[in-house]
């Protein structure tokens, strides 16, 4: 700010003055400047003159500026940046630390030097890590029925795509058929439908149903509640990892993200369960009612190696099991070759098949028991192929003919057969069937003989060959030896049919061999193959012999092997002598709220169990999990929240703390949340007296827990508790600090008794001081004792007991105006550090004293102290245990000194308001006092943060200075500027702090030249002039920025492209607005389109379409 000119006059102005003049006053003096004694009388007089307007020109604002001192207005001070550090303390800390106030951390500011903060408060620095977080929901908002087709359709699309894996969906359209259907179609997919049902208050959704669509048969089922005349609508039963968030590795939504909530029974068994087509048959009471496709999916498990990033990882798929209804069991049917594969749940290694509940079903089935589970598995076909077989070390193809030990067979050669699915049931009857041409047993004079040949039958036992006992051979020789003619197959393809009788005696006596309980077989490998192996061995007798001695002469023998074909296995439950039909799986578990639970321990202890059990709390809930017992305090937690949505004070949750305690109680602890329900970031501090108890909730390990609930604010609907912030970090044992210096005792001078004394601190700027001043001699006991009652006292004594040193805290005061005799009061320039007393009528003089005043005082302030995060990491001096310290997010609020000319623009407004908020423009100075870090400032009266009407709320919009494309104010800037104006204005007011809502501004245009090589620089430059002229705070025609709501003029724009060098004139131009979302409001193409933003809106620049076009022959 300057004032007008009274005289516009330099030195040169001055001499030319006088050299004009010359020739009327002093014709005879020829004014040569270089020797003239004249010439150099008249420079001396000019600029003489030349000073003197100056001083003249400046008297206007030195009596302005005198003026603002009469009525005390003063530079506001440099302001000290405000930073969160983070404690770390090393490992194997026995106990907490306390970090005291005032504890010393440096940074380096921009300039490269030290800048020192100070923590504010003592803090307990808790040994205990915080290792898992969560929030909960019973009930969480998903759509407003009335709403639909309607604002709300994004959120009910992305809710569809995230849980349901209908990308399509994205392209539908949404129609509502009467009020109780609201349908999304989309070409060549399946219809999605909602179906309201007033009677019960529940809306169905299905997806694919028709049958046109059979491959997708998907159903759901949500709650629907009125609230405020509202039909709203609720999936149930949510739970959210947050663990991310835990030192800032990442950020995470509040009660928002994936679902990580499972309802899951498991069924585990290694040998039962090791199968491919079979079927899987549950028994128990109880059981049965696991069979509901509208409740339950029936899966089992394998395991899959997908290639991600090059890298092969290996990952579960669940696929899908066919359940049957019947009255006492529940069958299921697996009808793909696909083994079930062995796989870790819980800890455990087994094969495992599940009964999960479908999304949001959890309703009807939580209060489900059973009184006992049982299983057993049969093949899905009446046989089964075997999985491999060798002959000795010569593996077997079994869809042909085999000759078990060759068609020469040799002692000792060796039948193998692998049979996951069979041989792995222990106790079941297993049965292998197959078509036999057995050998032909010796005959006298015959060549083709087969000697008593002796076959051993065999298991892997873990620790060797073991014989299977008691087979039963049915219709078929134990040794495979037949009495009939030898016949002579062609080929390995040839048929093993002979005669027809041989014909009718294998169609209605198929050969059998039963293993009637099968044992404990375990898996082996043979020939490189792991598997389940049974193998028969010729260990007797033969089938023929290649040559033989008769008469003393050697002949030619024969063989006649046996041969197999059709080799068929099958295994049923042996139930003789039981009653019951199926066995207790080696593991049941339960899966809820993401805890496992051994599910047969409870039916050893209470003979029943609950499968699914649903969320315990009432409250949406944040859950914090600690390694340890968390003790004593103050324990400090920051909580780092994205700030960009706004909250009126009524949209605010009511959080309610809580930590576990013995005997799973919830107790309150002492507790200081400055969070607002977690809307913005800020320090959350709890004193646990009692003590904590540990529990697994929603982790494996047993963790310490504290939760926040957020109790039901009956103004609000259920949607608005849920905050809508990010959440970007969790970071324990954190406390603020400030950019200051304290200096403790610092000797200010000696009073000599004399009025309007001045003394001056040796640092400044001052954030905050406390002036002592030494009265002992001047004050009587009687006046010392009532002094002690109401002031600050530091008083000194002698070994004797004796008082030597009276220190008495003095008041600061703005002006002396109220100020008495007796009041010991000071006032304070913190910009210079100046301290100034009164003169004994305004004003207690100081006692006459050597050395009697002294100041413990803070100094510091600055934009150096605005620091990056995890730049201030210096501690100074040394605190047992702490390892680290450093700051999780950037510090901010630091400026400088006021500049006078801001001083001069400012002061008026001082005295008009006073520093009482009143009017609107109140509001606005009194924003800018707060922070010269405030570029722009937008008041809008009576309305709440969402933009809406709400008597005797004030909602201040603030724009930092910032070269940023888009600025916008941190955290802190905030919560300067609303705790100075809430500190100024009436206590009836309801403030908010926000930040502008931004409108991108995208140009396309077309720029003609007739320069073919200037049309990259063309473009390049349109671009970087539009850029900067579109800027929010320097842009626009002078180059002071946009004010809010307004929107360019096209007219604006064509002379800004037209001034750039080569072009000629521009072609077309086209100004496109879009909101955040990236929706597009409007289109302007002609001067006289009128588009007005809202109130707290700003416009910003995005990326644009510019080029230029090359037209020859002009110019």
């Amino acid at each position: 700010m300057s004032s007008p000119e009274l005289i516009k006059k330099d030195m040169e102005v001055i001499l030319q003055e006088i050299k004009g003049k010359v020739p009327y006053y002093t014709p005879e003096w020829t004014f040569i400047d270089d020797i003239d004694p004249g010439a150099a009388l008249a420079k001396i007089f000019a600029h003489m003159s030349e000073m003197t307007i100056k001083k003249l020109n400046d008297a206007p604002q030195r009596h302005f500026l005198s003026f603002l001192e009469t009525i005390n207005a003063s530079l506001i001070p440099a302001r000290p940046a405000r930073a969160t550090l983070t404690f770390l303390l090393s490992k194997g800390t026995p106990e907490n630390v306390l970090i005291p106030a005032l504890t010393q951390v440096a940074g380096h500011g921009a300039d490269g030097k030290p800048v020192l903060f100070e923590t504010e408060k003592n803090i307990t620095a808790t040994p205990s890590k915080l290792v898992s977080v969560f929030s909960i929901i019973d009930n969480n908002y998903l759509f407003n029925w009335d709403e639909m087709p309607g604002n709300e359709n994004d959120r009910i699309l992305e809710f569809l795509v995230r849980n349901y894996d209908v990308e399509w969906a994205r392209s539908g359209t949404i129609t509502k058929q009467g009020n109780d259907i609201i349908k999304i179609t989309s070409a060549d997919n399946p219809d999605i439908l909602f179906k309201l049902n007033n009677i019960t208050n529940k809306v169905k959704l299905e997806i694919g149903t028709d049958a046109s669509h059979d491959l997708i048969d998907r159903t759901d089922e949500f709650t629907a509640k009125i609230e405020n005349g509202r039909l709203n609508i609720y999936k149930q039963d949510e739970i959210f990892d947050h663990t991310i968030t835990i030192g800032g590795t990442g950020s995470s939504g509040f009660f928002a993200g994936k679902n990580q909530q499972e309802h899951i029974l498991y069924i585990g068994d290694k040998n039962r369960l090791n199968v491919t087509t079979a079927r899987i048959q549950i028994e128990g009471k109880g059981s049965q009612n696991l069979s509901n496709p509208l409740n339950f999916s029936w899966e089992y498990g394998t395991e899959v190696t997908e290639k991600i990033d090059g890298k092969e990882i290996k990952t579960i798929k669940w696929n899908i099991l066919t359940p049957a209804n019947k009255s006492s069991w529940l069958p299921l049917i697996k009808s793909t070759d696909e083994p079930i594969s062995e796989i870790e749940i819980n800890g455990v290694k087994s094969r495992w098949i599940r009964c999960r509940v479908i999304n949001s079903r959890i309703a009807p089935v939580r209060d489900m028991e059973i009184s006992g589970l049982n299983i057993s598995t049969s093949p899905y076909t009446s046989g089964i192929k075997p999985d491999m077989a060798f002959i000795n070390d010569v593996p077997v193809d079994i869809t042909k003919n085999i000759y078990p030990f060759g068609k020469k067979p040799q002692i000792y050669n060796t039948f193998y057969i692998a049979c996951d699915d069979a041989f792995s049931k222990t106790g079941y009857i297993v049965e292998i069937s197959f078509d036999l041409t057995p050998g032909k047993t010796a005959a006298a004079g015959d060549k083709k003989t087969a000697d008593n040949p002796q076959l051993s039958w065999e298991y892997w036992d873990g620790m060797g060959w073991n014989c299977l006992e008691k087979l039963q051979f049915k219709n078929t020789p134990d040794n495979w030896a037949g009495t009939d003619e030898c016949i002579e197959t062609p080929g390995e393809k040839a048929s093993v049919a002979g005669t027809a009788k041989e014909e009718q005696r294998k169609a209605t006596d198929l050969p059998e061999i039963i293993i009637p309980s099968m044992p404990a077989a375990k898996p082996t490998t043979v020939n490189g193959q792991e598997k389940y192996w049974i193998r028969v061995r010729l260990v007797g007798g033969d089938y023929g012999k290649e040559y033989m001695i008769k008469n003393n002469q050697v002949e030619p023998g024969s063989f006649c092997p046996p041969m197999l074909s059709n080799l068929r296995i099958n295994y049923i439950k042996n139930s003789a002598g039981q009653d019951k039909f199926a066995d207790q799986p080696e593991y049941i578990f339960s899966k809820n709220n993401l805890v496992f639970k051994n599910c047969i321990d409870e039916l050893n202890t209470r003979k029943t169990f609950k499968p699914f059990e649903s969320i315990p709390d009432n409250y949406p809930s944040l859950y914090f999990g600690f390694d340890k017992p968390l003790k004593g305090g103050p324990v400090s937690l920051f909580i780092s929240i994205d700030e960009n949505i706004d909250y009126s004070e009524n949209k605010r949750p009511l959080l309610k703390w809580q930590y576990l305690s013995k005997n799973s109680q919830w107790l309150e602890p002492d507790i200081l949340d400055e969070t607002n329900g977690l809307t913005k970031s800020e320090m959350v501090q709890f004193v646990i007296s009692g003590e904590m108890a540990d529990e697994k909730i929603f982790t494996k390990n047993d963790l310490y827990w504290i939760r926040a609930q957020a109790v039901q604010n009956p103004d609000i609907e259920l949607k608005d508790i849920h905050t809508k912030s990010e959440l970007l970090g969790l970071y324990l044992n954190s406390a603020w600090a400030l950019q200051s210096r304290t200096i403790a005792y610092e000797i200010t001078g000696s009073s000599t008794g004399e009025s309007r004394q001045v003394f001056r601190l040796m640092n400044a700027p001052v954030l905050s001081e406390k002036i002592l001043v030494n009265e002992y001699g001047t004050l009587t006991e009687i006046e010392r004792k009532a002094l002690g009652n109401n002031k600050y006292i530091d008083e000194k004594k002698n070994d004797s007991g004796n008082v030597t040193e009276f220190w008495v805290k003095w008041d600061e005061v703005p002006y002396f105006l109220d100020s008495g005799p007796k009041d010991r009061h000071y006032i304070m320039d913190r910009t210079t550090g100046e301290i100034r007393f009164g003169d004994g009528v305004h004003g207690m003089i100081p006692s006459i004293g050597q050395n009697n005043i002294k100041a413990i005082y803070s100094t510091g302030g600055g934009k150096t102290g605005n620091i990056p995060a995890r730049k201030i990491s210096k501690l100074q001096g040394t605190i047992a245990f702490v390892d680290k310290v450093y700051n999780p997010a950037a510090s901010d609020g630091g400026a400088d000194t006021e500049e006078v000319d801001a001083l001069m623009q400012r002061a008026p407004f001082v005295l008009k308001h006073r520093n009482r908020a009143v009017a609107l423009q109140d509001y606005q100075m009194l924003v800018k006092e707060a922070s010269n870090k405030v570029a722009r400032v937008k008041i809008l009266p009576n309305l709440n943060a969402e933009g809406m009407h709400m008597p005797g709320t004030i909602t201040i919009v603030i724009v930092p200075g910032s070269m940023d494309a888009k600025p916008v104010p941190t955290p802190e800037l905030r919560h300067i500027v609303e705790r100075y104006v809430s500190e100024r204005c009436s206590n009836l007011a309801k403030l908010n702090v926000i930040q502008p809502s931004y409108v991108v501004v995208r140009i396309s245009a077309i720029l003609v030249t007739h320069k073919i090589d200037a049309i990259p620089v063309i473009e390049q430059k349109a671009k970087s002039q539009i850029t900067d002229f579109l800027h929010p705070l320097y842009g626009g025609l002078e180059g002071k920025g946009w004010n809010f709501g307004a929107v360019p003029c096209i007219s604006d724009i064509f002379p800004l492209f037209e001034k750039i060098e080569n072009v000629d004139y521009v072609s077309e131009l086209t100004i496109q607005l879009y909101d955040e979302d990236n929706l597009k409001l409007t289109e302007i193409k002609r001067t006289s389109d009128n588009f007005k933003l809202p109130a707290d809106t700003l416009l910003y620049s995005g990326e644009h379409d510019i080029s230029a076009k090359w037209i020859p022959g002009r110019g």
